[in-house]
């Protein structure tokens, strides 16, 4: 028994084989790939034009671009394009901040890069009421105490004008 007490565990032993091997990632071709760089890049603003640049026949790209390992690359690719840019963009906004001509732009940028930073301004909220009462009969339900004598049953008039006639 001795011998079993300083024997390490083997952790596989233990869990089930029925884990499966690792799925692989299957790449688009090659000419697939540069199609949806220049898609991704802006180099070429439709599927047609990069098609033609690359002398693609633009039905075959058309049923590439819809599989699914070929939509999991153009993800990749436009996650990748705009994390790159992300560097870019904050120079441009702060190059704004500082040297735009114009005020309006000046504060525009300052209150973006403030709403980033977690700082947000009062929201200035107007409450609008507009209240159409066309009923029949207007019943009054303030406390006893506060009208004469009991609840009081008062017929509306509606007031309609039309091309300046009034009419009850």
């Amino acid at each position: 028994m001795s011998g079993l007490a300083n024997t390490p565990i083997n952790p596989t032993a233990i869990q089930p084989q029925t884990q499966q091997k690792p799925v692989k990632s299957r790449l688009p071709t090659k000419r697939i790939r540069q199609l949806v760089g220049l898609l991704v890049s802006g180099e070429c603003k439709t599927q047609t034009a990069a098609c033609e640049r690359l002398k693609l026949d633009r039905s075959y790209a058309c049923k590439q671009l819809r599989q699914p390992h070929v939509l999991a690359y153009i993800e990749q690719q436009t996650r990748v394009a705009l994390t790159q840019s992300q560097a870019p963009a904050a120079a441009t906004m702060l190059r704004l901040l500082d040297q735009a001509q114009s005020e309006h732009v000046q504060k525009d940028v300052a209150i973006h890069l403030l709403s980033i930073a977690g700082h947000k301004p009062a929201a200035n909220t107007q409450v609008s009421v507009s209240v159409d009462v066309r009923a029949g009969y207007v019943l009054d339900l303030r406390e006893p105490g506060e009208r004469g004598s009991g609840a009081q049953l008062t017929h509306a008039q509606t007031v309609i004008v039309d091309n300046g006639e009034k009419s009850t």
